[in-house]
């Protein structure tokens, strides 16, 4: 078979009008081009991958190299994350049963799973999640802005209380500035329910929205968050302290998640840019 192979080659390189010494400087020419470009994208996206504190999966690396000029297909970037063992470094979602509330102030669906938008601080969407500590739980409030996905507003406390989701809706609303008409989505937990805080959002403008009791797709948006945020914080809080978890996701909201990772939503661009872009 070596022998057959040879004869081909010869019978090629007469046909080229080449030698054969200069057919196979060229082939070896051509696989060390290959191995080297092969190389630089190793070295690529271990770069991006460690700057995502090894986040990122290959859409996201895909996506970074698009915006370094790097245009590989998506297959060989998940191909040569697979062969070096590259992935994306997610913790396992914790599940929790939330607590039953007693509903007081219970506004119509407005938003009716509808999770697109034309432009920032028009929806804003929100709820709260449990995060296990070795001292107890903690609970985040979050407001995300349905336009570039990005969160707004946020608060944590030892206490699932009024006052978390007040400071959190203090904090968007003082960051964002918005003009009158924002629809405000929220589940029917009794925090949103009580009247003082709807009595907040009606002085502030605001329009609150509800999910159907016990439907947890209608406020998807923020269950995705808290999954992403769960799955990809770098600690496992469980075996920390209350402050150590503050520090972690305080790190992963205002550094990481609105600032430098890319959302699949909004074509994998990074939060607070896409919303800088609007006009």
């Amino acid at each position: 078979k070596e022998h057959e192979n040879c004869c081909k080659i010869r019978e090629l390189c007469r046909f080229l009008n080449v030698s054969a010494c200069s057919y196979y400087k060229w082939i070896s020419k051509e696989k060390s081009n290959k191995k080297s470009t092969r190389e630089e994208l190793i070295k690529d996206i271990q770069k991006i991958y460690q700057a995502s504190q090894c986040r990122y999966g290959a859409p996201k690396i895909h996506a970074e190299l698009k915006v370094l000029g790097k245009n590989y297909k998506i297959k060989t970037v998940q191909n040569v994350m697979q062969e070096n063992g590259i992935q994306a470094q997610l913790r396992r979602r914790f599940k929790t049963k939330k607590l039953q509330t007693d509903n007081r102030v219970i506004t119509p669906n407005i938003l009716d799973q509808n999770f697109t938008t034309d432009q920032p601080n028009k929806i804003w969407v929100t709820d709260i999640t449990y995060i296990n500590t070795n001292e107890g739980w903690l609970y985040l409030a979050a407001i995300i802005d349905l336009y570039s996905r990005m969160v707004v507003g946020w608060s944590m406390s030892n206490s699932i209380n009024k006052q978390l989701v007040i400071d959190a809706l203090l904090m968007a609303v003082d960051r964002c500035k918005p003009v009158k008409n924002l629809v405000f989505h929220s589940d029917q937990g009794s925090q949103y329910t009580s009247k003082n805080y709807q009595f907040l959002l009606n002085i502030k403008s605001i329009i609150s929205s509800m999910s159907h009791k016990g439907c947890c797709y209608d406020n998807a948006v923020s269950e995705s968050f808290f999954s992403s945020l769960k799955r990809e914080l770098l600690i496992d809080t469980s075996q920390h302290s209350a402050q150590q978890a503050r520090t972690a996701i305080f790190e992963y909201i205002e550094i990481f998640y609105n600032k430098q990772r890319r959302h699949s939503t909004i074509n994998y661009c990074i939060p607070e840019k896409f919303d800088s872009s609007f006009s």
